[in-house]
């Protein structure tokens, strides 16, 4: 369907947009967890309902 998901954890296999919307905590946490600087950076962009587009 072209939307980010997560691959690991409790939320395997859920875009983004849904985590956003149900656990935002998780998301926040995920921003002071030892994730990349891109990962991480994909992760506020979608705490402020900004998702990743699909590559064409």
């Amino acid at each position: 369907n072209g939307k980010a998901i997560i691959n690991f954890g409790q939320y395997q296999g859920k875009t983004l947009e849904d985590i956003s919307k149900s656990d935002s905590g998780y998301l926040k946490w995920m921003t002071s967890a030892d994730f990349s600087s891109e990962v991480k950076r994909i992760i506020n962009n979608a705490l402020e309902g900004k998702f990743p587009k699909p590559e064409s």
